[in-house]
């Protein structure tokens, strides 16, 4: 097997494991073992909803196996199938709370989609450079983590497509994640903040019923009653604390993503869950259009891509203790025209206790990502000769 077909082999044996794992997280709750069948369990779950021949107890204990091979898209479909009937995803709407299904397809993309896929599909164009910048622009990913499959599958990318060398790809994939992220995250338009908690709604899931009577009775002496309207606000975040300029280019928005733990109050709960993935997301993207020109930006001086790769390297991707005194990640915050207060390391700490536990309980390793995600860096490495 050669090196590419190594890394292909790789990314989609993440993808299969990442699938497979948030599906029976979803599916069963606080009774998922990460990395187990747990086929007893699963088939208890679905047996009401199960049609004839549908799923085999034999090919879902496939799918955990060391050994185990891709599923074709529309085996592992099955699972989008099952999802339709047996998994709903509570959210709030005020006080009540409703229930929705998955988007349709979200395990077979997991799997066999993602951005990487979509750009590469095979073509007859006569330009195939147009071809590709027009798929990424017209890529949207079902989720944030069908974005970070997809940080993760352009890192480890190291092939042209046509005669448009690796570089140009690998850029286009990498500037695409950053402008999805800066479309969620911008300070200007981010769309995130409408879905992320409120403050009242903060507040609220965290009071006991005598709190929230007197929470309730508060908002009874004004006229209009804005509860349900505070209850369901957009997530408030401290722009000032984070200086980032609102007209922050989308190449820059991992900068963006860094100094928002400036704003501690703000990091919690839902926002912090969110934020954590999508940091790691920007981080591997960062990487990947800075490797493009790596004798520039990796090369013998020191630039922004440096500071801020090694800490990231070191805060999500590092199993070892995060000393307080990093020098790695202080280099970035000194970087960032943000107001760093002593909370500030802890936010940083909460994500990336977050990252890893996510990575966990979807079955991966941090040395199963670092490795499928770096390896374009062991194929086009820095060479120097004298």
């Amino acid at each position: 097997m050669n090196k590419n077909s190594e890394s292909n082999s790789n990314i989609a044996l993440l993808r299969l494991k990442v699938s497979t794992n948030h599906f029976k997280r979803m599916l069963l709750g606080d009774l998922h073992l990460a990395g187990n069948a747990q086929t007893s369990a699963v088939f208890e779950v679905l047996t009401e909803n199960l049609g004839e021949n549908v799923l085999s107890d034999r090919t879902w204990q496939s799918w955990f196996s060391s050994t185990a091979k891709i599923p074709k898209r529309e085996k592992i479909k099955v699972l989008d199938t099952l999802a339709a009937l047996s998994i709903r995803v509570h959210k709030m709407n005020g006080l009540a709370k409703t229930e929705e299904t998955l988007p349709s397809d979200t395990f077979s993309e997991m799997v066999h989609g993602g951005l990487v896929s979509h750009m590469l599909a095979s073509t007859k164009s006569k330009n195939p450079l147009y071809t590709l910048v027009e798929r990424a622009e017209n890529y949207h990913p079902l989720s944030a983590l069908h974005l970070h499959l997809d940080a993760i599958e352009i890192g480890a990318l190291s092939d042209g497509f046509s005669d448009v060398p690796w570089t140009t790809v690998k850029g286009i994939g990498a500037q695409r994640i950053l402008a999805l992220l800066d479309s969620r995250w911008g300070p200007r338009y981010g769309t995130i903040y409408d879905e992320l908690s409120s403050e009242l709604r903060l507040e609220w899931e965290a009071a006991d019923s005598e709190k929230r009577s007197k929470l309730r009775d508060a908002y009874t002496r004004f006229k209009p009653n804005r509860f349900a309207e505070d209850m369901n606000a957009k997530a408030s975040l401290n722009w000032s604390k984070t200086g980032v300029a609102d007209d922050v280019s989308s190449l820059h928005i991992y900068k963006v993503l860094f100094a928002l733990a400036a704003d501690t109050e703000f990091m919690v709960a839902d926002r912090l869950q969110a934020w954590s993935i999508d940091l790691a997301t920007a981080s591997l993207a960062m990487h990947s259009l800075a490797w493009v020109n790596r004798y520039v930006t990796f090369g013998k001086n020191i630039t922004e891509e440096i500071l801020f790769w090694a800490a990231f390297d070191e805060l999500l991707f590092n199993s070892e203790l995060l000393e307080p005194d990093s020098r790695e990640l202080f280099a970035a915050m000194a970087r960032c025209d943000a107001e760093w207060s002593s909370s500030s390391f802890e936010t940083f700490l909460h994500a990336r206790e977050h990252y890893h536990s996510e990575l966990s309980e979807l079955g991966v390793s941090l040395d199963e990502v670092s490795a499928v995600a770096m390896h374009a860096t062991k194929i086009h490495s820095l060479v120097y000769r004298g």
